[in-house]
């Protein structure tokens, strides 16, 4: 798949520093990154256009449902598309299996992974305000400890596993 984007950002001519111009680019490359996510999504929707449930690609689409997700860029919502199979009669969310590796119900690996170890470093309010200045959307402390426990705990899973 190939996707091509284009895209301006308008950089004021009185920039004064390095830092300022820093944060803008910052900002701009976190919204178009989110703004990626949420179009290469809706391609790869298409490219799954069939029934989850018996693989038929007899389906009607039955509009879609809001789909939340924490990444190092920001919060994204997905736009899941409904099916109903003309087969089988199921409703179904063809992209559904892309999210089977989502955190915590509603965060990426890699955020998470960069929340456990923010939560590990430091107590998770001051955690979480360090997460909110990186990926510029706002990180709730309870979201940095469920994070960081959940690891933790799959942490010691895989250690006992290695033991057995």
């Amino acid at each position: 798949m190939q996707v091509t984007i284009t895209r301006t950002i308008q950089i004021p001519d009185e920039i004064e520093s390095i830092n300022e111009l820093e944060g803008r680019i910052h900002i701009f490359g976190l919204r178009l990154m989110r703004e990626i996510l949420c179009e290469v999504w809706q391609l790869c929707q298409r490219l799954r256009w069939a029934c989850e449930v018996c693989g038929s690609d007899r389906i009607t689409g039955e509009g879609y449902r809001d789909y939340g997700v924490m990444t190092v860029f920001g919060r994204v919502k997905l736009k899941r598309h409904r099916v109903k199979c003309h087969e089988c009669t199921s409703l179904s969310q063809p992209a559904d299996s892309m999210l089977k590796e989502v955190r915590g119900g509603h965060a990426s690996i890699r955020f998470a992974e960069l929340a456990s170890l923010s939560g590990a470093s430091w107590p998770y309010e001051q955690a979480a305000t360090v997460l909110e200045k990186m990926v510029g959307d706002k990180v709730s402390h309870e979201q940095v400890r469920r994070l960081t426990n959940r690891h933790g705990q799959d942490a010691v899973e895989a250690q006992l596993r290695e033991a057995d």
